[in-house]
Protein backbone atom coordinates (compact mmCIF):
# COMPACT_ATOMS: atom_id res chain seq x y z
CA UNK A 1 0.00 0.00 0.00
CA UNK A 2 0.92 3.50 -0.71
CA UNK A 3 0.53 6.39 1.25
CA UNK A 4 1.18 10.37 0.70
CA UNK A 5 2.24 12.27 3.65
CA UNK A 6 2.48 15.69 3.78
CA UNK A 7 3.42 17.48 7.08
CA UNK A 8 5.91 15.09 7.51
CA UNK A 9 8.98 17.18 8.33
CA UNK A 10 6.78 18.04 11.92
CA UNK A 11 6.66 16.84 14.93
CA UNK A 12 3.06 14.49 14.18
CA UNK A 13 3.69 14.30 10.74
CA UNK A 14 7.16 12.92 11.31
CA UNK A 15 6.24 10.64 13.71
CA UNK A 16 3.36 9.42 11.57
CA UNK A 17 5.78 9.14 8.41
CA UNK A 18 7.83 6.64 10.82
CA UNK A 19 4.81 4.48 11.82
CA UNK A 20 3.55 3.81 8.76
CA UNK A 21 6.61 2.76 7.01
CA UNK A 22 7.18 0.79 9.95
CA UNK A 23 3.94 -0.72 9.09
CA UNK A 24 5.18 -1.90 6.01
CA UNK A 25 3.18 1.34 3.90
CA UNK A 26 5.47 2.62 0.65
CA UNK A 27 5.79 6.02 2.00
CA UNK A 28 6.02 9.29 0.30
CA UNK A 29 6.51 12.94 1.40
CA UNK A 30 4.87 16.59 0.10
CA UNK A 31 7.23 19.12 1.40
CA UNK A 32 7.63 22.64 0.44
CA UNK A 33 9.66 23.84 -1.92
CA UNK A 34 13.72 24.51 -0.68
CA UNK A 35 12.71 22.65 2.46
CA UNK A 36 16.04 21.14 3.72
CA UNK A 37 15.15 18.85 6.44
CA UNK A 38 15.80 15.12 6.40
CA UNK A 39 12.51 12.43 5.69
CA UNK A 40 12.95 9.42 8.18
CA UNK A 41 13.59 5.66 6.42
CA UNK A 42 14.56 7.11 3.18
CA UNK A 43 11.21 8.21 2.38
CA UNK A 44 10.11 9.32 -1.35
CA UNK A 45 10.32 13.05 -1.37
CA UNK A 46 7.96 15.43 -3.74
CA UNK A 47 8.65 19.51 -3.42
CA UNK A 48 5.08 21.36 -3.70
CA UNK A 49 5.15 22.45 -7.45
CA UNK A 50 2.86 25.04 -6.44
CA UNK A 51 0.42 24.59 -9.35
CA UNK A 52 -2.18 21.85 -8.29
CA UNK A 53 -1.81 20.19 -12.34
CA UNK A 54 1.93 19.98 -11.46
CA UNK A 55 1.44 18.52 -8.22
CA UNK A 56 -1.04 15.88 -9.69
CA UNK A 57 1.27 14.86 -11.77
CA UNK A 58 4.07 14.32 -8.91
CA UNK A 59 1.37 12.43 -7.17
CA UNK A 60 0.48 10.13 -10.40
CA UNK A 61 3.76 9.36 -10.94
CA UNK A 62 3.81 7.85 -6.78
CA UNK A 63 0.14 6.25 -7.55
CA UNK A 64 -0.79 6.33 -3.74
CA UNK A 65 -3.93 4.75 -2.13
CA UNK A 66 -4.34 6.88 0.71
CA UNK A 67 -2.98 10.70 1.24
CA UNK A 68 -2.28 12.19 5.05
CA UNK A 69 -2.77 15.47 5.15
CA UNK A 70 -1.25 17.38 8.40
CA UNK A 71 0.61 19.92 6.88
CA UNK A 72 -0.36 23.93 8.07
CA UNK A 73 0.82 26.80 9.65
CA UNK A 74 -0.30 27.55 13.14
CA UNK A 75 -0.69 30.57 14.97
CA UNK A 76 -2.89 32.25 17.56
CA UNK A 77 -2.89 35.83 15.73
CA UNK A 78 -4.93 37.36 14.08
CA UNK A 79 -2.31 40.15 12.82
CA UNK A 80 -2.74 41.18 9.37
CA UNK A 81 1.14 40.07 8.76
CA UNK A 82 -0.15 36.04 9.23
CA UNK A 83 -3.12 35.91 6.84
CA UNK A 84 -1.05 34.79 4.03
CA UNK A 85 0.83 32.55 5.52
CA UNK A 86 -2.43 30.87 7.20
CA UNK A 87 -4.17 31.11 3.84
CA UNK A 88 -1.28 29.89 1.66
CA UNK A 89 -0.45 26.91 3.63
CA UNK A 90 -3.67 25.96 5.30
CA UNK A 91 -6.24 26.06 2.35
CA UNK A 92 -4.37 27.05 -1.21
CA UNK A 93 -2.05 24.26 -0.17
CA UNK A 94 -4.78 22.22 0.82
CA UNK A 95 -6.68 22.56 -2.40
CA UNK A 96 -3.49 21.25 -4.17
CA UNK A 97 -3.46 18.65 -2.44
CA UNK A 98 -6.96 17.61 -2.84
CA UNK A 99 -6.94 18.53 -6.39
CA UNK A 100 -3.64 16.19 -6.95
CA UNK A 101 -4.92 13.34 -4.88
CA UNK A 102 -7.94 12.95 -6.72
CA UNK A 103 -6.14 13.34 -10.26
CA UNK A 104 -3.63 10.46 -8.66
CA UNK A 105 -6.44 8.28 -8.05
CA UNK A 106 -6.19 8.22 -4.36
CA UNK A 107 -9.33 5.88 -2.57
CA UNK A 108 -8.81 8.21 0.63
CA UNK A 109 -7.26 11.36 2.58
CA UNK A 110 -7.69 11.73 6.18
CA UNK A 111 -6.90 15.64 7.14
CA UNK A 112 -5.77 17.22 10.54
CA UNK A 113 -8.32 19.37 12.19
CA UNK A 114 -8.61 21.57 15.30
CA UNK A 115 -11.40 21.59 18.24
CA UNK A 116 -10.87 25.21 18.35
CA UNK A 117 -12.89 25.65 15.39
CA UNK A 118 -15.80 25.01 18.01
CA UNK A 119 -14.75 27.72 20.58
CA UNK A 120 -18.06 28.15 22.13
CA UNK A 121 -17.75 24.93 23.25
CA UNK A 122 -20.53 23.51 20.73
CA UNK A 123 -21.02 21.75 18.02
CA UNK A 124 -21.64 25.36 16.10
CA UNK A 125 -19.30 26.48 14.07
CA UNK A 126 -17.32 29.73 15.96
CA UNK A 127 -13.62 29.79 15.18
CA UNK A 128 -11.14 30.61 18.04
CA UNK A 129 -8.87 32.14 15.71
CA UNK A 130 -7.69 32.51 12.06
CA UNK A 131 -6.26 29.23 11.73
CA UNK A 132 -9.18 27.37 13.10
CA UNK A 133 -11.23 29.16 10.15
CA UNK A 134 -8.87 28.40 7.31
CA UNK A 135 -8.51 24.86 8.85
CA UNK A 136 -12.67 24.71 8.57
CA UNK A 137 -12.41 26.19 5.30
CA UNK A 138 -10.37 23.16 4.14
CA UNK A 139 -13.10 21.23 5.45
CA UNK A 140 -15.76 23.03 3.34
CA UNK A 141 -13.33 22.34 0.28
CA UNK A 142 -12.83 18.31 0.73
CA UNK A 143 -16.58 18.31 0.97
CA UNK A 144 -16.83 18.55 -2.63
CA UNK A 145 -14.23 16.08 -2.94
CA UNK A 146 -15.99 13.33 -0.63
CA UNK A 147 -19.50 14.28 -2.27
CA UNK A 148 -18.98 14.41 -6.28
CA UNK A 149 -15.59 12.34 -6.51
CA UNK A 150 -14.48 8.70 -5.90
CA UNK A 151 -12.02 10.36 -3.33
CA UNK A 152 -13.27 9.89 0.56
CA UNK A 153 -12.12 12.68 2.97
CA UNK A 154 -12.22 12.12 6.46
CA UNK A 155 -11.28 15.37 8.81
CA UNK A 156 -9.70 14.25 12.52
CA UNK A 157 -10.92 17.45 14.85
CA UNK A 158 -7.87 17.16 17.58
CA UNK A 159 -7.97 17.91 21.05
CA UNK A 160 -4.44 19.86 22.76
CA UNK A 161 -1.75 16.90 22.21
CA UNK A 162 1.36 15.88 23.59
CA UNK A 163 4.55 13.18 23.17
CA UNK A 164 8.09 12.91 23.61
CA UNK A 165 10.01 15.17 22.22
CA UNK A 166 7.90 17.84 20.82
CA UNK A 167 9.57 21.13 21.65
CA UNK A 168 6.49 23.39 20.73
CA UNK A 169 6.32 26.23 23.67
CA UNK A 170 2.70 25.81 24.54
CA UNK A 171 1.32 24.72 28.30
CA UNK A 172 2.86 21.41 29.45
CA UNK A 173 6.22 22.34 27.97
CA UNK A 174 6.08 25.84 30.12
CA UNK A 175 4.60 23.51 33.07
CA UNK A 176 7.80 21.03 33.30
CA UNK A 177 10.40 23.90 32.96
CA UNK A 178 8.73 25.61 35.93
CA UNK A 179 8.97 22.26 37.58
CA UNK A 180 12.48 21.68 36.88
CA UNK A 181 13.97 25.00 37.18
CA UNK A 182 12.27 26.26 40.54
CA UNK A 183 10.88 29.50 38.76
CA UNK A 184 7.16 30.81 39.33
CA UNK A 185 4.79 30.05 36.48
CA UNK A 186 2.66 32.87 35.46
CA UNK A 187 -0.63 31.35 34.52
CA UNK A 188 -4.84 32.04 34.06
CA UNK A 189 -7.37 30.83 36.54
CA UNK A 190 -6.93 27.17 35.22
CA UNK A 191 -10.24 26.71 35.28
CA UNK A 192 -10.48 26.19 31.44
CA UNK A 193 -11.02 22.50 30.37
CA UNK A 194 -8.55 20.65 27.74
CA UNK A 195 -8.51 16.81 26.76
CA UNK A 196 -5.21 16.28 26.85
CA UNK A 197 -4.61 13.15 24.18
CA UNK A 198 -0.61 11.14 23.72
CA UNK A 199 0.38 11.47 20.27
CA UNK A 200 1.02 7.83 20.00
CA UNK A 201 -2.94 8.25 19.80
CA UNK A 202 -2.91 10.61 17.32
CA UNK A 203 -0.99 8.51 15.11
CA UNK A 204 -3.21 5.26 15.87
CA UNK A 205 -6.20 7.45 14.69
CA UNK A 206 -4.44 8.13 11.50
CA UNK A 207 -3.86 4.84 11.09
CA UNK A 208 -6.67 3.41 11.38
CA UNK A 209 -9.14 5.51 9.66
CA UNK A 210 -6.99 4.98 6.57
CA UNK A 211 -7.75 1.38 7.22
CA UNK A 212 -11.33 1.59 7.43
CA UNK A 213 -11.64 3.66 4.17
CA UNK A 214 -9.57 1.32 2.38
CA UNK A 215 -11.85 -1.42 3.55
CA UNK A 216 -15.07 0.29 2.83
CA UNK A 217 -16.70 2.02 5.41
CA UNK A 218 -19.20 4.65 5.25
CA UNK A 219 -17.20 7.65 7.19
CA UNK A 220 -18.89 10.70 7.87
CA UNK A 221 -16.41 13.86 7.10
CA UNK A 222 -15.77 14.79 10.93
CA UNK A 223 -14.84 13.15 13.95
CA UNK A 224 -13.55 13.89 17.03
CA UNK A 225 -10.27 12.48 18.18
CA UNK A 226 -9.56 13.86 22.08
CA UNK A 227 -7.83 12.37 24.93
CA UNK A 228 -8.96 9.81 27.70
CA UNK A 229 -10.02 12.67 30.85
CA UNK A 230 -11.55 16.04 30.40
CA UNK A 231 -9.56 17.88 33.24
CA UNK A 232 -8.92 21.54 33.75
CA UNK A 233 -5.67 23.37 33.88
CA UNK A 234 -5.08 22.84 37.83
CA UNK A 235 -6.08 19.16 38.14
CA UNK A 236 -3.98 18.69 34.80
CA UNK A 237 -1.21 20.26 36.79
CA UNK A 238 -2.15 18.08 39.91
CA UNK A 239 -1.94 14.87 37.60
CA UNK A 240 1.76 16.02 35.81
CA UNK A 241 3.29 16.52 39.60
CA UNK A 242 1.54 12.80 40.10
CA UNK A 243 2.70 11.71 37.20
CA UNK A 244 6.36 12.88 37.47
CA UNK A 245 6.57 12.68 41.82
CA UNK A 246 7.42 16.80 41.27
CA UNK A 247 6.13 19.80 42.45
CA UNK A 248 5.42 23.06 40.40
CA UNK A 249 5.53 26.52 41.41
CA UNK A 250 2.51 28.08 39.48
CA UNK A 251 0.73 31.26 40.30
CA UNK A 252 -2.97 30.81 39.02
CA UNK A 253 -4.79 34.08 38.17
CA UNK A 254 -1.80 35.95 37.37
CA UNK A 255 -2.57 36.08 33.66
CA UNK A 256 -6.09 36.34 32.33
CA UNK A 257 -7.65 34.26 30.19
CA UNK A 258 -6.86 34.56 26.33
CA UNK A 259 -9.89 36.33 24.29
CA UNK A 260 -11.97 33.79 23.12
CA UNK A 261 -10.71 31.19 25.34
CA UNK A 262 -12.71 27.89 25.20
CA UNK A 263 -13.64 27.09 28.57
CA UNK A 264 -15.24 23.61 27.60
CA UNK A 265 -13.90 21.69 24.64
CA UNK A 266 -16.00 20.21 22.04
CA UNK A 267 -15.97 16.84 21.30
CA UNK A 268 -18.33 15.59 18.48
CA UNK A 269 -18.91 12.26 17.04
CA UNK A 270 -15.95 9.68 18.01
CA UNK A 271 -13.95 8.01 15.62
CA UNK A 272 -15.65 4.35 15.12
CA UNK A 273 -14.02 1.64 16.32
CA UNK A 274 -11.08 3.81 17.97
CA UNK A 275 -10.42 5.12 21.43
CA UNK A 276 -7.40 6.14 23.44
CA UNK A 277 -4.95 3.83 24.60
CA UNK A 278 -2.91 5.52 26.69
CA UNK A 279 -4.46 7.69 30.12
CA UNK A 280 -3.56 10.66 31.07
CA UNK A 281 -1.06 9.83 33.98
CA UNK A 282 0.43 7.10 32.10
CA UNK A 283 1.07 9.19 29.04
CA UNK A 284 2.34 12.10 31.51
CA UNK A 285 4.89 9.74 32.90
CA UNK A 286 5.79 8.33 29.45
CA UNK A 287 6.65 11.59 28.34
CA UNK A 288 7.77 14.15 31.29
CA UNK A 289 8.54 11.12 34.53
CA UNK A 290 11.90 11.20 33.82
CA UNK A 291 14.80 12.53 35.90
CA UNK A 292 15.35 15.56 33.06
CA UNK A 293 11.77 16.20 32.38
CA UNK A 294 12.54 15.67 28.56
CA UNK A 295 10.04 18.00 26.71
CA UNK A 296 6.94 17.63 25.46
CA UNK A 297 3.61 20.05 24.93
CA UNK A 298 -0.07 20.38 24.04
CA UNK A 299 -0.95 21.71 20.87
Amino acid sequence: MRMIITGATGYIGGRLLRSALAQGWIACAVVQAGDPAPLHGGAIRIEDPGRAADLADELMGFRPDMVMHLAAAQTLSDDPTVSDLLVEANLAFGARVLAASRAAGARGLVAAGTYSAHAGGTGDYFPQTLYAATKHAFLDLSEHYRRNTTLQTVMLELSDTYGPGDARPKFLNLVAAAAQSGEPLGASPGDQVVRPLHVDDIIDAFLHTAMLLLDGADLDSVYSVAGPESVTLRQLVEKFELATNSSVPIRWGMRPHRPREIMQPWCGRPLPAWSPRIGLIDGLRDVYGHPAIEGGTEA
